[in-house]
């Protein structure tokens, strides 16, 4: 009873920290990424229009993704309001849950041990920690693909019809997600999973129950489908299938190309600090294999979603994320069976990747002009390899455990620094974090060119498009508190404007352009 009644606190505790780290002032900072902005935008226009079919970004057809993300917002939207917690709260919730679900099946099928440094394992990942915090359709997707993965695997085992109603019903809902990989890859894995056990054939097939799976997984997803087909005369269901899903795989979209290795270095960089232990990990779980089949299935989930993102043209670091939950349990079990082992050479190579990060940083900083006076927060980042260094002296005296807790506790403390305040400070440079309380206010926006999406969001309607100086001069001239936005790349062409001048001219944070906002408002009567 004393033993449950620890373990049961130790996972409280963690799940709290979990839900700590990975909700850690997502009210603070603006909804300024790309793809951020346009989902969240997207998901309020579908509430204003009470439309729980059509997406659409500044009223134009998005075809993108599938629309689970969006109910999701909407719903929080309802409740909280539309503002940044809300956009992003729902994908918080779903790191709490894809922290749980793999907790409870690595418990079952191998140990609390297991389960809770696998947990720690996910909640140290600086990169696992900022996937949640975004308004994004991933941290869902990462959701619903480790939990049908498990349930397979559940239903391989125990054979509980329980768990291959989840398993379907996880597809269908990854599928609503982010569309056919959330069908794709499970069906590669248990396709390679049933085929290294020598059991691809149709009794064990028939075991599955596929015809009943696939009346579920329609149930699902079709009527959604079906319904944007529909509404949008097929353009929906084209631009997602051919554009989103045939070109991202068959050739690079918006330059996000690489090598083959890239997706690889992505999951090392991204599951620092308890990467450094991948490469041990994989050689002990493929010799324990036999004794324990969920070692060949967490090898073989981990090999096919890099191994199909290393294949695919377009190539970013999110991608293969949904191996972050296998590849802990991974590292997991390897690290639950380091009582005696030296590490020090581990903390000597931690260090030395806390030096390396602070370094480029700093140097980073410095050479984007408008954050060179933050490159002092930089060193901030010296907690890694401080807390390297207290592990090193903990593995020196044969406490692992105490240094392995050190090297985590480091990294999450950097986590909450960068959440709290390094990225608070680089938020507050971007051109929308200057301008929004100005697009919130003033009711005849618009644009020419391109401008910043994340502005949509802030002005919380459509903001029309204009074609032509002379169209932009009579916006001006109709109006009387007008902005128009816009970037550098166009200026040539708006030398003709009358009636307005250049209010704010700033560098988009980390990107060439640089946004130009145009208003004939006289600023003074909105303080």
């Amino acid at each position: 009873m004393t033993h449950f009644r620890k373990e049961k606190s130790l996972l409280f505790f963690i799940i709290v920290l979990g839900a700590f780290v990975f909700s850690s002032n997502i009210w603070g900072v603006s909804i300024y990424i790309l793809d951020e902005s346009k989902n969240s935008v997207c998901a309020r226009e579908m509430l204003d229009r009470n439309d729980f079919i059509v997406p659409t970004y500044n009223g134009e057809l998005r075809t993108d993704k599938p629309p689970l993300h969006y109910f999701f917002m909407m719903l929080s939207y309802s409740v909280f309001g539309v503002n940044e917690f809300a956009a992003r709260f729902f994908s918080v919730i779903a790191g709490i849950g894809t922290l749980l679900i793999t907790f409870f099946y690595t418990r079952k099928f191998l140990d609390s041990k297991v389960a809770i440094w696998s947990i720690i394992v996910l909640i140290s990942s600086l990169h696992f920690a900022l996937e949640f915090h975004l308004a994004v359709p991933d941290p869902y997707l990462i959701f619903f693909i480790s939990l049908s993965l498990f349930s397979f695997y559940d239903f391989y085992v125990s054979k509980k019809i329980r768990q291959l109603l989840i398993f379907y019903i996880a597809l269908g809902l990854g599928t609503l997600t982010k569309g056919p990989v959330a069908l794709g890859l499970p069906g590669l894995i248990a396709l390679f999973f049933l085929i290294a056990n020598r059991e691809f054939n149709l009794k064990t097939i028939q075991k599955f129950k596929p015809v009943i799976g696939i009346i579920i997984y329609c149930l699902v997803t079709l009527p959604w489908y079906i319904l944007v087909y529909e509404a949008t005369d097929g353009e929906w269901v084209s631009g997602f299938f051919f554009k989103h899903n045939i070109e991202r795989f068959s050739g690079p979209m918006e330059g996000h190309g690489g090598t083959f290795l890239l997706p690889t270095v992505f999951v090392i960089l991204g599951l620092l600090p308890f990467s450094i232990f991948i490469f041990r990990a994989f050689q002990s779980s493929w010799k324990s294999r036999k004794e324990n089949k969920l070692y060949l299935f967490l090898i073989i989930v981990s090999l096919v979603i890099v191994g199909f993102f290393s294949i695919s043209s377009t190539k970013l670091p999110n991608y293969p994320m949904p191996s972050y939950p296998f590849l802990a349990i991974l590292i997991g079990s390897y690290i639950s069976r380091l009582e005696k082992k030296n590490l020090k050479s581990y903390f000597i190579i931690s260090f030395l990747i806390g030096i390396f990060i602070t370094i480029a940083a700093y140097i980073g900083f410095h050479l984007e002009k408008d954050l060179s006076h933050l490159k002092n927060y930089a060193f901030l980042l010296l907690i890694i390899s401080a807390a390297s260094l207290i592990g090193f002296y903990f593995s020196r005296i044969k406490e692992n455990k105490k240094s392995l807790i050190a090297l985590s506790s480091g990294w999450i403390i950097t986590s909450l620094l960068i959440f709290f305040i390094i990225y608070p400070k680089i938020d507050s440079t971007n051109p929308v974090a200057e301008t929004r309380r100005i697009v919130g206010e003033i009711e005849n926006v618009a644009f020419y060119g391109r401008f910043n999406p994340s502005f949509t969001f802030y002005a919380k309607k459509v903001i029309p498009r204009l074609n032509s100086v002379e169209e932009i001069n009579r916006f001006f001239e109709e109006n009387e508190n007008a902005l128009l936005l816009t970037n550098a790349r166009y200026e040539d062409q708006l030398e003709g404007i009358k009636g307005a001048r250049e209010i704010v001219r700033t560098k988009d944070l980390f990107e060439i352009r640089i946004t130009l906002v145009y208003s004939n408002v006289n600023l003074e009567t909105l303080e």
